[in-house]
């Protein structure tokens, strides 16, 4: 599989450590799109993948797109993506609030996984909970699995709710623990 990571920031980063780690994508399969050159130079000289700093045609030729940028860079992350998204390609949204409803709105995309990672995913020991639009078959379910499992434990939700669920018990516990 190939796969873009549209963020480098903390969790985009760890997760793009954390996958080419155990091995679950290796570097020359993976894209990596970050604005900031300082942070796009350590993570491309650390794993040694492909990296630019926007949105554009290029994505056309990977699988996975998966988006991890803070929620208010959401809206433009995802009108750029729009432009050049192709049907076949599974999007994975890890940014925080974002509904699939509201990506598959921006994105006019129908294929669309909502992942909520932990703090913990950063040291590769963390627990995400995702949930999948319908129109994600099982074989992308199990790329879902595959790559999360490489940042920790990885759960699939019956439903959308749970996940803000999961966040509020998941997500919180941890960064207490380490404060």
């Amino acid at each position: 599989m190939r796969l873009v990571i549209i963020g480098g920031g903390n969790m985009g980063g760890a997760i793009l450590l954390a996958l080419v780690k155990a091995e679950a994508v290796s570097p020359e399969n993976i894209l990596l799109i970050e604005p900031d050159k300082e942070k796009r130079d350590n993570l491309t000289k650390t794993i040694n993948c492909v990296s630019q700093a926007e949105i554009d045609e290029t994505i056309r030729g990977y699988d996975l797109l998966l988006i991890a940028v803070k929620p208010q860079a959401a809206t433009p992350a995802m009108e750029l993506l729009a432009q050049w998204i192709l049907p076949h390609q599974l999007v994975i949204s890890v940014m925080a609030g974002i509904s699939l409803e509201t990506m598959q709105s921006a994105l006019i995309q129908t294929k669309l996984v909502r992942v909520m990672p932990n703090i913990p995913t950063l040291i590769a020991e963390g627990m995400s909970i995702f949930f999948a639009s319908s129109e994600v078959d099982k074989v992308e379910r199990e790329w879902v699995k595959t790559l999360f499992s490489a940042c920790g434990k990885c759960l699939e939700a019956k439903d959308e709710d749970a996940i803000d669920a999961a966040t509020a018990i998941s997500g919180s516990g941890p960064g207490y623990l380490f404060y």
